[in-house]
């Protein structure tokens, strides 16, 4: 019977124990799987599985592409490359709907880009659109970029001049204007890139400068502001 009494205990004893390691290996596996949802990484594809930059721009560009990195998100630009007129030699057309696309581009871009960011949007410009329309393209870009910055500065001196001063430099605004946009492409690239542009600027600038003038009555003011009109919806009329 005490043989039988001791037999029962330790088995008694033994199942307590196989109890008991079971409930701390619960407890170990509860812990872990609430560690896991904790991690930051958690549910996020594996490393072997996300882009990575070829090893060979590695040294030039060390950080991968992305808004937060880079200052610009570039899959908006590249939407408006997409909408790039070409010839029929696959030649990029530089024309006043280019402007209107330069213009976007410059949008997406914001902030001031450091040099390394300059060279970063040439080479995905190169890489959206061929090597010569990327590099034609880029030097767009990076000129009407800084073209603006000088187009806005002018404005905002015209703006807060006298208006003796304002009128003067209305009248020399054309022409301001002009070797600005040709310093900044060269004079083929800015007639293709402005003339539309320049023209509205021009009739409504003219307007001004009729209106501000003094030495004109109210009825030589009327005639000449028709003429420009006049002219103004004719030029248009054959765009």
């Amino acid at each position: 019977m005490i043989m039988l009494h001791k037999f029962s205990l330790i088995k008694t004893q033994s199942k307590i124990i196989s109890i008991t390691l079971l409930f701390v290996v619960c407890i170990l596996l509860v812990l872990k799987h609430f560690s896991l949802h904790k991690n930051d990484n958690f549910g996020a594809v594996s490393t072997a599985e996300q882009w990575q930059q070829p090893s060979i721009l590695n040294e030039q560009y060390p950080q991968l592409i992305s808004k937060h990195t880079w200052n610009f998100e570039f899959n908006e630009i590249e939407k408006i490359l997409k909408r790039l007129e070409l010839d029929s030699n696959h030649d990029l057309v530089i024309n006043f709907d280019t402007t209107d696309q330069l213009k976007l581009v410059i949008f997406e871009l914001k902030a001031e880009l450091t040099d390394e960011q300059w060279q970063r949007v040439d080479f995905l410009m190169q890489k959206s659109l061929g090597g010569r329309n990327g590099k034609v393209f880029y030097g767009l870009v990076n000129a009407y970029y800084f073209y603006q910055k000088e187009y806005l500065s002018y404005l905002k001196a015209v703006n807060h001049s006298t208006a003796i001063e304002k009128l003067a430099l209305l009248k020399s605004g054309e022409v301001k204007q002009f070797n600005m946009q040709s310093k900044y492409f060269g004079i083929d690239a800015a007639i293709k890139l402005f003339s539309r542009d320049n023209t509205t600027t021009n009739y409504l600038n003219s307007r001004r400068i009729v209106n501000m003038e003094r030495g004109l009555s109210n009825t030589e003011k009327k005639k000449i502001l028709l003429q420009l009109s006049d002219n103004y919806k004719k030029t248009v009329s054959q765009w």
